[in-house]
C-alpha cells in the first residue's frame, strides 16, 4: 500500500465566480463523488469539498484506494472527521484556524466562503446563499449560484 501525495498546483488558483462555475462543472461531470449531506468523506464531498479542491486547498488527509487516512507527514489516523479540515493557509484568518493531529488547520465551511468569495460570516447552510445546503442538487446549485453572484458579478 502506497501513501497518497499531493500534487502541487501549478497555476493561480480559481476564486469567486469563477471558482463555482467551476465547481459546478465538476460535480456534473463527476456525480458519483458528489453528496451534499456531508462536508468530505473518503469517496465524495459536498459543494464547499469541491470548491476547496479545486482552489488548491491540500487536506490535512488524503484517503488511500482502501479508505485509510493518511496525513502529510506520511503517518495515518482513523479520526474520519479530519476529512473536513484544510491545512491553514495565508487565506485563512488566525481566529478561524486550530490544531488537529498535529497540524494547524482549517474547517471546509470557514475556507470555502473565502474562496469563494462569499460573506464568510454566513454558513450558507439555510441562510446566506444556501450553497452547502445539504439537500442541493446540481439544478439547484446552477441556480443559487446565479443568485449569489447577481448573475455574474462576484458576490
Amino acid at each position: 500500500m502506497t501513501t497518497p501525495t499531493l500534487a502541487p498546483v501549478s497555476s493561480p488558483p480559481l476564486r469567486g465566480h469563477a471558482l463555482a462555475l467551476a465547481t459546478l462543472e465538476a460535480i456534473r461531470a463527476n456525480p458519483e463523488e458528489f453528496d451534499p449531506a456531508v462536508w468530505r468523506d473518503t469517496y465524495s464531498k459536498c459543494f464547499a469539498g469541491w470548491a476547496c479542491d479545486l482552489a488548491g486547498g491540500r487536506w490535512l488527509v488524503v484517503p488511500d484506494e482502501d479508505g485509510e487516512l493518511y496525513l502529510p507527514n506520511g503517518g495515518w489516523t482513523d479520526d474520519e472527521e479530519a476529512l473536513g479540515y484544510l491545512l491553514a493557509d495565508e487565506i485563512d484568518p488566525p481566529d478561524l484556524v486550530t490544531e488537529r493531529e498535529g497540524h494547524r488547520v482549517v474547517h471546509i465551511m470557514d475556507r470555502a466562503p473565502l474562496v469563494l468569495g462569499l460573506d464568510p460570516s454566513s454558513v450558507h447552510l439555510s441562510s446566506g446563499t444556501r450553497l452547502f445546503h445539504r439537500d442541493n442538487t446540481p439544478d439547484t446549485l446552477a441556480r443559487l449560484i446565479e443568485a449569489a453572484y447577481d448573475g455574474g458579478s462576484d458576490a
